[in-house]
């Protein structure tokens, strides 16, 4: 019996197993790590899982199964890309350096409270390279998000992550459609409520919540 039929293992990973060909996943019991697991008060099981490739996570590559409690799935959901190939995962450049790159475009000394986290970066025509990641939050009304190659020191994107639009994002409640209350984040603007949560990581640009009246 093949391992992605072995009873013993969880739902979850035969799943995967099962399904690595339509995610175009090499291994996924090495490129799918659990990042969070938890029960909702209705017994139902949530898996999060981030991918990595050779022990360095995808950035903004993140997949969800959803279990019931006879342990079927009924929901999968998430962004994963393929296995990448032909990429050397060996940095050129120390995560100091990448740090200093990263401070000079932007004109600052060191907080000495930075950190440069090596990457899997995806480009949108699904080009994929070695990267550092780095968070820079100098001031209060500040707050960027770099990503440097780690092989040429080129910054490939700098990301202002401070949300310039007249809302805010808030915690609610509301009823789900087994007439449970829940909590989660919305965005509220001119008094009206959005169920918009911009502040979830996620691989694209960030973006205006509300653009030109469109929800």
């Amino acid at each position: 019996t093949s391992r992605s039929l072995n009873s013993n293992m969880e739902p979850a990973a035969i799943f995967l197993q099962m399904n690595k060909s339509l995610l175009q996943i090499q291994n996924p019991e090495k490129e799918f790590k659990i990042v969070g697991d938890n029960t909702d008060n209705i017994g139902k099981r949530h898996i999060r899982y981030q991918q990595y490739y050779n022990g360095i996570p995808v950035s903004g590559k993140e997949i969800s199964l959803h279990i019931n409690k006879d342990k079927s799935i009924y929901l999968f959901n998430g962004n994963n890309e393929k296995t990448p190939s032909l990429i050397d995962t060996t940095p050129k450049i120390s995560s100091e350096n990448a740090l200093e790159i990263a401070r000079n475009d932007l004109a600052l000394g060191s907080s000495g409270n930075e950190k440069a986290n090596l990457i899997i970066f995806t480009h949108p025509d699904g080009k994929v390279q070695l990267a550092y990641e780095i968070n820079l939050n100098p001031t209060p009304s500040e707050d960027w998000t770099y990503t440097v190659d780690a092989i040429s020191g080129q910054v490939i994107e700098k990301l202002d992550k401070i949300c310039r639009q007249d809302g805010e994002l808030l915690d609610t409640s509301g009823k789900d459609s087994n007439n449970v209350d829940q909590t989660f984040k919305a965005w509220m603007q001119n008094q009206v409520y959005y169920s918009i949560d911009p502040s979830i990581p996620h691989a694209d640009p960030p973006y205006a919540p509300l653009q030109a009246g469109k929800k």
